[in-house]
């Protein structure tokens, strides 16, 4: 049997969990970097200020995971990695070790225009006020275009800080985290109501997009100004349930393409050494030259890839972190930084 790192190449790698689209949300209560003194409501900040994200940031290591790109999102001190939440972005960090590069893959889609995220910060002061938002938001129609052509390999031409957008039709129009202004870095506010925000799974060939729900969001940037956002970070969790309605048949959709050409007979089914061969080897339980939800479901390594790692639900289903002790959801985070765009706020 081949090592869990294939499966991560044949698994993660087709489904980067780079939160390329975002909505629905509500302002978030999770405590991520320093955590304030609880404030009052804050309502209906003032003041747009708009941005497109010139990168956005998947770890390399698993150091980078929990130093650079992790929240705590439970505001469990004691968790396995010192209070920041970030299981799968440690498991994409891991991919390096098989030469699968996630986060080269993500930063080339952002340079070429297949992901476009637009962000919205709200706030009548950009140094300090008690009351701002972010809201972030699926991009299109850049000006000017991301590449001169088909032979450009560089591209980024609508990430220099002079390019418009459109909100795209499908964006979700409310996919907003609340929190506040101190010495030009935002943070939530303890004590805010916490929301969740909508992720969509950037498509590969062959695989439907999917969405999944990202609760307990938070946003936390360290540096704000006109012009940009530096040392920004997004991160939340997704629930046993969205992996098991979403996730896991999207790699089953994955993984059925890489069978296209496996046209023989069990028990050979696929091409020697091909990456379908690999692929049964792995998943095929019952070695009927496919592959299942349920043979992905209960593989070991998948299990091992997707396991949940907070309790942030209670019994009935409401955000009430560390309360019934049973880990419901995956935590994940990641990077981003921004340039000042124009495009007209929903």
């Amino acid at each position: 049997m081949k090592s869990c790192g294939f499966f991560s190449a044949v698994a993660l790698a087709s489904l980067p969990f780079a939160l390329l689209a975002c909505g629905g949300g509500g302002d978030d209560g999770g405590g991520g970097g320093a955590t304030p003194d609880a404030a009052p409501a804050c309502t209906a900040p003032e003041g747009d200020h708009t941005y497109v994200m010139n990168a956005v940031l998947l770890p390399r290591t698993i150091n980078e995971a929990v130093s650079l790109y992790g929240l705590d999102i439970d505001g469990k001190a004691g968790d396995s990695q010192g209070g920041v939440d970030n299981v799968v972005g440690s498991s994409l960090a891991s991919l390096g070790a098989v030469d699968i590069d996630v986060a080269t893959t993500v930063s080339t889609a952002v340079a070429d225009g297949t992901i476009i995220l637009l962000a919205n910060l709200r706030g009548d002061s950009l140094t300090n006020t008690s009351c701002a938002d972010v809201s972030v938001y699926l991009g299109e129609q850049a000006d000017p275009a991301p590449c001169a052509d088909e032979n450009d390999t560089e591209c980024g031409r609508h990430l220099q800080g002079d390019a418009s957008f459109v909100i795209s039709a499908d964006s979700p129009d409310d996919a907003t985290v609340g929190g506040r202004i101190i010495g030009g870095a935002f943070s939530v506010r303890d004590g805010d109501v916490p929301g969740s925000i909508t992720l969509e799974l950037p498509a590969v060939e062959g695989v439907d997009p999917i969405a999944v729900n990202l609760i307990g969001a938070q946003i936390a940037i360290e540096s704000i100004s006109e012009d940009g956002l530096m040392q920004g970070v997004i991160g939340g969790a997704i629930e046993v349930s969205e992996i098991e309605n979403s996730i896991i048949p999207a790699l089953q959709q994955y993984v059925t393409t890489l069978l296209a050409d496996c046209t023989d007979a069990a028990p050979n089914c696929c091409p020697a050494d091909s990456t379908g061969a690999q692929a049964l080897e792995i998943l095929d339980e019952n070695m009927d030259c496919a592959v299942s939800n349920e043979e992905i479901a209960t593989n070991q390594y998948v299990e091992l890839l997707l396991d949940p790692d907070m309790d942030l639900l209670d019994a009935n289903g409401n955000f009430a972190p560390n309360t019934d002790g049973d880990d419901d959801s995956l935590s994940l985070g990641l990077g981003f930084t921004a340039t000042t765009a124009t495009f007209t706020v929903p």
